[in-house]
């Protein structure tokens, strides 16, 4: 239940108060008085034990490609982007697990995990702050390549790839 703060509902006392469906109510005697909700929190609405696509877009890769995190019970995914050792140009996204759901910053950028030295220039963040399974991701100045591939686990992750030089 979203909490509420003092209301006055004219000169009658108030009966209830409480949260229907997401809508914030008021009632007393005479009337039902709607309130406005308060702003969500974006969190990455996830059901836990449920298998949860994510949609990743960035300049040069227009088609969205679609990472999947298995479903573990009680546990939520947790994106993560790790950089590559200095002079390679690639990163990686991939789902980790945790008790708790991911709680994405005002900016929803998703966090580094382990070499963060691009972390000012490079990002991920919701290309739309009403999806929260959709991202965009830039690194100032590179054309982003967006692919699948997997780790040495055979677990599916995004390779982020710049500076690439196409062959001519």
């Amino acid at each position: 239940m979203i909490p509420l703060k003092a209301i006055a509902v004219g000169a009658s006392s108030l009966v209830g108060a409480g949260v229907v469906g997401g809508v914030v109510y008021a009632a007393s005697p005479e009337r039902l008085q709607f309130l406005a909700p308060e702003a969500p929190k974006h969190k990455v609405k996830i059901e836990a034990g449920k298998e949860v696509s994510f949609e990743f877009t960035s300049s040069k890769t227009i088609t969205p490609v679609i990472l999947k995190c298995d479903s573990k019970p009680e546990h939520f995914p947790y994106l993560e982007i790790v950089n590559s050792p200095p002079g390679k140009k690639n990163a990686t996204i991939k789902c980790n697990y945790k008790k708790e759901k991911q709680v994405l910053g005002e900016d929803g950028k998703l966090p580094f995990t382990r070499g963060d030295s691009l972390s000012q220039s490079f990002r991920c963040s919701f290309k739309d702050k009403e999806d929260e399974n959709k991202f965009f991701c830039e690194l100032a100045g590179e054309d982003l390549t967006i692919r699948v591939s997997e780790d040495v686990r055979k677990t599916p992750q995004l390779s982020l790839d710049w500076g690439i030089k196409s062959p001519s």
